[in-house]
């Protein structure tokens, strides 16, 4: 009876925390989303909760971003699984910087990035978004094209597709193009030799190969680095969909093709070369697919310690809690991996705390499942002791996806 009228109350608060939930984002709609600062600087805020510049000329990415908050979600859920604190991710090809920004929201002040866009045009947007969002201290913005040799070149674009810009382009003439001189530089020669890189995304239409020929040092001594690049046969021709191909085998790398909600399939080189415009990951070993893998450094450890190396917390009290992250609309199983003692109240909740699921757990059940039909921002998994029994080690918490 006792737990019966638990998950009643639960239930009421959780009708209560949807209708003030309601009431923000009714208010959030009616003063706007998207605010001009002055011709075509525009404000806008993405689904994971940063604020973001964006020049109101641009029709694409830009665009996506101030219509529906995101890009590409498939490559977001690939790059977000692999943006674990204090890594160094290398963003090359930043565009308006909506990756440079989650990835140094997520990895927080241990992390580092290099976010190198060629454009001088996108440099205010990039520096006004990193500063608004109070992350100067862990963003290198870089206004270089990345390439496989020093020097400059001719740097061609459209305000009208801004982010569509590239080398490729300066090499003629195009109804409605701009033109500007660009520094190039490997990135072997830009970062310090001693930086080890966890993440990299590629985006510099068509110039893949060359920038993957000047970071191959960087490549070698990065075990566990995964690179995130387009693989567009249609803008690379044949010709150089196999150079690049060869470049990843050339490094050790293995590749796969990114699908639905960024699960990772098995492609061939054959059906690479031959097939449709995709997104691929490469690296030394298959990266985790199913969700998101919480390690320590991701989670708040406020439980008291024990001698043994345990948590514990009054009844009732918070043992873990965390990451505050963003999370896709979908179903998904969280599983606490380490050891725990007695029984435990786990509840997935988002924006500081309004509860979308609980459930007990214990050793023997260390497992619960939740649904959200939207995406949520600042999510977080928290741990609760029921008694003075209570006690966990957790080595990881594991958000599978199971939609």
């Amino acid at each position: 009876m006792n737990e019966q009228v638990q998950q009643l109350i639960g239930t009421i608060q959780r009708m209560h925390d949807r209708q003030e939930l309601m009431h923000r984002r009714l208010l959030a709609l009616a003063n706007g989303h998207c605010v001009n600062l002055g011709g075509t600087r525009m404000l806008t805020e993405t689904r994971a909760g940063l604020r973001m510049l964006i020049d109101g000329r641009d029709t694409g990415s830009g665009l996506e971003i101030l219509h529906s908050g995101y890009i590409e979600p498939e490559v977001m859920a690939v790059l977000q699984r692999a943006f674990v604190p204090g890594s160094v991710f290398l963003d090359v090809g930043a565009n308006f910087g909506f990756y440079t920004l989650l990835a140094a929201q997520q990895m927080g002040s241990s992390g580092k990035v290099y976010s190198f866009e060629a454009n001088p045009n996108l440099i205010p947007y990039l520096e006004g978004s990193i500063y608004i969002n109070g992350l100067r201290d862990r963003v290198n913005l870089i206004n270089k094209a990345v390439a496989d040799t020093t020097g400059t070149a001719r740097f061609g674009f459209s305000y009208a597709h801004i982010g569509g810009g590239s080398l490729m382009l300066g090499g003629g003439e195009g109804h409605g193009n701009e033109y500007v001189e660009v520094p190039l530089v490997p990135v072997d020669d830009e970062l310090p030799k001693d930086i080890v890189a966890d993440v990299i995304k590629l985006d510099v239409e068509g110039h893949e190969a060359a920038a993957l020929r000047g970071m191959r040092q960087l490549i070698a001594r990065s075990p566990k680095v995964q690179i995130i690049l387009e693989f567009f046969t249609g803008m690379q021709g044949q010709a150089g969909s196999e150079t690049i191909i060869d470049l990843l085998e050339e490094m050790g790398l293995r590749y796969w093709r990114i699908g639905h909600r960024g699960r990772l399939e098995e492609v061939s080189r054959e059906q690479l070369i031959h097939g449709g415009d995709c997104y691929l990951v490469a690296a030394r070993e298959k990266p985790f697919d199913a969700g998101l893998a919480l390690e320590p450094t991701a989670l708040r450890m406020v439980g008291r310690p024990t001698h043994d190396g345990m948590l514990t917390a009054e009844p009732g009290g918070v043992l873990v809690h965390g990451p505050y992250w963003y999370l896709p609309q979908g179903r998904y199983e969280v599983t606490v991996e380490g050891t725990i003692n007695g029984r435990m109240r786990a509840a997935a909740t988002h924006e500081f705390g309004f509860e979308l699921a609980s459930g007990w757990i214990d050793s023997s059940n260390p497992t619960f499942t939740f649904d959200t039909n939207v995406d949520i921002r600042y999510f977080e998994v928290v741990l609760r002791a029921e008694d003075e029994k209570s006690a966990a080690r957790i080595d990881r918490i594991i958000v599978r996806d199971v939609s």
